[in-house]
């Protein structure tokens, strides 16, 4: 399980450099604590969607990705053509 967990945080940093090296997140970034921040937010989603049964969990964990996602890119939530 540790593992898992490594590789799944490791993927995601990879992914936020990537974004980093193509103009879609800023530099500035700290890649770390964006990843623990996003996984946050979903790993808490899932969490109430499964224990209490909370429909619109997992919209509030898109919508916090989401608004998470658009402070750290460089076009302040625009799209820029690379992502949908």
């Amino acid at each position: 399980m540790v593992s898992t967990e490594r590789a799944w945080s490791g993927m995601l940093a990879e992914l936020v450099r990537d974004a980093q090296r193509l103009g879609e997140i800023d530099t500035g970034v700290d890649t770390d604590q964006l990843v623990f921040e996003l996984r946050s937010y979903m790993e808490l989603a899932n969490f109430h969607f499964v224990l209490f049964d909370e429909a619109d969990a997992l919209a509030r964990g898109r919508a916090a990705v989401r608004e998470k996602l658009d402070r750290a890119s460089l076009s302040g939530g625009r799209p820029t053509g690379h992502f949908t």
